[in-house]
């Protein structure tokens, strides 16, 4: 009785000790000054769940959205992103946003986030996109830059920086608790024994 009693303390700490904990991303965008045009731009983001990256094709199931936020500029803006993921496997980020140009009267533009490997052809990006750039390999991190695929340059418009952020460390019971609690276990075991035992009289030769 009390040995089970023991072990069942035992598994049901080292089981809430093994859960696993959210994946923390930094999002740091930067986004310059025009150099012709108005200075406001507009961003917005996703962190999606896919088996496939289908950004080209649309293919099926849909991907499952894990996070998403939005920000204006320019200027520097940070973003703290958690992903109640095991892995980032099959994680992707997009990014795309607007911004207000007056070539040719009002017209709003628009651009995406491009992937670390290099700028997407834009008529890819104005079909389909915006691009899906993988997490599988973020490592250290990695960035890329903002690019505009539809309307009217207005110059560079910035870049995006991706790390992953410090992990909050988890309580991890200690073995003198462990032992604390055992302990307390057995002595109710052994109370509860002593009063179920039955009672005998001594036998006098």
């Amino acid at each position: 009785m009390i040995r089970r009693l023991l072990s069942a303390a035992v598994v049901l700490l080292l089981a809430s000790s093994a859960q696993a904990s959210p994946i923390n991303l930094l999002l740091t965008t930067d986004h310059y000054w025009p150099t012709v045009g108005a200075p406001g731009i507009s961003f917005q983001f996703e962190f999606i769940e896919s088996p496939t990256n289908n950004w080209m094709v649309h293919a099926r199931p849909s991907p499952t959205v894990l996070a998403g936020g939005f920000g204006a500029g320019p200027g520097v803006t940070q973003f703290n992103v958690s992903l109640d993921v095991a892995s980032l496997d099959n994680v992707y980020f997009k990014g795309w946003g607007d911004y207000f140009s007056d070539v040719e009267g009002p017209f709003w533009s628009q651009y995406s986030a491009q992937p670390p490997t290099g700028p997407v052809e834009d008529r890819f990006v104005h079909t389909f996109g915006p691009p899906w750039i993988p997490l599988a390999n973020l490592g250290d991190g990695f960035s890329g830059d903002f690019r505009y695929f539809f309307g009217y340059s207005r110059g560079p418009i910035g870049t995006w920086n991706l790390t992953v952020a410090p992990a909050q460390p988890t309580p991890v019971p200690e073995p003198a608790s462990v032992l604390l609690l055992g302990s307390g276990l057995a002595a109710v075991a052994a109370r509860k024994y002593r009063r179920q035992k039955p009672k005998t009289g001594r036998r006098i030769a």
